[in-house]
């Protein structure tokens, strides 16, 4: 219960930041760059659950650096956000959607930077956005069980995984069926 509320609460908050961040450095920027990102982040959610599991395991196990993480939460937090990239993506650039292109550029208009725009104008007005992305991406991350199945050990067991491998091996209590019904 403990993983799965981490992997929720502060795994599904700096997934919003890393989404917000690609999400920012791809706002108003005019390139056919932007396309081809935009088509890329899409990469991960064509493919099942599973696979992307699959996927995340043979990289911590093949990418020797990343090794020693492969029996961490960080695995699964990581898995997760890739997988569920082109969704908060999706959100957070609806919300960036909504800030006029005026009020960044009265930001530039005094004299600051493109960084200090973001910084002091977009994110402050997208803040409400960036909460609502939290908690859908919250919900998705504590409903998903089909990415973390692979990179399941001991420490690192969040409820979906956990519930999908015990009923693999039968290890399923007869209550929990008249539970659900």
């Amino acid at each position: 219960m403990i993983n799965t509320l981490g992997i929720g609460i502060i795994g599904g908050a700096a997934a919003v930041m890393f989404y917000t961040a690609i999400a920012l450095s791809l706002h108003r920027w005019n390139s056919g760059w932007t396309r081809v990102v935009d088509y890329l982040v899409m990469v991960p959610r064509a493919m099942p659950g599973i696979v992307a599991g699959l996927a995340m395991l043979w990289v911590f196990l093949f990418f020797k650096p990343l090794n020693p993480l492969k029996s961490t939460l960080l695995s699964i937090w990581l898995a997760y956000t890739i997988v569920w990239l082109a969704y908060g993506m999706r959100l957070v650039s609806g919300t960036l959607l909504q800030v006029g292109p005026e009020l960044e550029e009265a930001g530039r208009t005094i004299g600051a930077s493109e960084i200090r725009v973001k910084r002091d104008i977009t994110v402050p007005l997208i803040r409400y956005g960036m909460v609502a992305s939290w908690l859908l991406v919250f919900l998705i991350f504590v409903r998903e069980y089909s990415t973390g199945i692979y990179l399941l050990g001991p420490g690192t067991e969040v409820i979906g995984s956990l519930l999908v491998s015990l009923w693999g091996t039968g290890a399923i209590d007869p209550r929990l069926g008249a539970v659900g019904r």
